[in-house]
């Protein structure tokens, strides 16, 4: 084979594999906001997509379409609280580009990264106007968020009650991040290029989850949206994810906060 030819077909390999990753993050946008029926089809084109990535051996779409599989896997045998979907699916993930020869050193996005003032002053404001969006959607719209109270919030005394909530919230930042700052912006970035498609594309991932979460319904999503770009222009500035997980866990803290001391009362 020429090198012209070696190349030609490279260039149509790096095609498919941002093509694979792309549709699988557009079907995974879709899955949590369809009904059900439509949800199962979202999810079985995305095994699809996933056992075409494997057989081509795409760097970029056979983990990233692994981690989702198995996340879509858990969610339809019934298992209920996201974060231990996303940290099941961080696991296999993590589990596959360490055993599979041609993808091992493929998971760069694992890193701390820097936190310096311009990072810290980024982190600071990303705070600052989530939290001033999460009241105000509380506030203003008063949501009915019985069921979140009801799963998270036993009957317990305050004090550990916001244990707890700290708990929680670095445990569901991590895990957030990790999926969605972590695995798909790694792999949107790896075969789109680090531009604004694969800023925004992880950044509606992220929100279409919100759909039943806090902050929920489409303004939630929409919300969640914007607070997902944020945390991806935090990554990429970083250069690792000690930053977005940080500022992450102090916006969690904030919804533990409205979950246990107005919600709950």
């Amino acid at each position: 084979m020429s090198t012209l030819q070696r190349q030609t077909v490279t260039r149509s390999h790096r095609k498919l594999d941002a093509l694979l990753v792309v549709s699988i993050t557009l079907l995974c946008i879709a899955a949590p906001l369809v009904r059900r029926n439509a949800a199962i089809t979202a999810a079985s084109g995305i095994v699809v997509l996933a056992v075409l990535a494997w057989y081509k051996r795409c760097p970029a779409a056979a983990p990233f379409s692994t981690f989702c599989v198995i996340c879509l896997s858990l969610i339809f045998s019934g298992v209920r609280y996201f974060p231990v979907i996303l940290a099941l699916g961080l696991l296999g993930y993590a589990g596959v580009v360490r055993i599979v020869p041609w993808l091992r050193g493929t998971a760069t996005w694992a890193r701390w990264g820097s936190f310096d003032a311009g990072v810290c002053l980024l982190s600071v404001a990303a705070l600052l106007l989530a939290a001033a969006a999460l009241l105000t959607w509380y506030l203003l719209l008063h949501p009915n968020i019985a069921d979140i109270v009801g799963a998270f919030v036993p009957r317990l005394p305050f004090g550990l009650l916001i244990v707890g909530g700290l708990i929680f919230s670095m445990v569901n930042a991590a895990v957030e991040e990790g999926a969605y700052r972590g695995v798909f912006l790694h792999a949107l970035d790896r075969s789109l290029g680090p531009g604004l498609a694969a800023l925004l594309l992880q950044a509606v991932a992220f929100g279409a989850i919100h759909i039943r979460g806090f902050p929920r319904g489409w303004l939630g999503v929409g919300l969640a949206c914007i607070f997902g770009v944020l945390m991806g222009v935090i990554r990429r500035r970083a250069g690792g994810m000690f930053a977005p997980w940080i500022t992450h866990v102090f916006t969690d803290v904030v919804i533990a906060g409205i979950v246990v001391f107005l919600a709950r009362s």
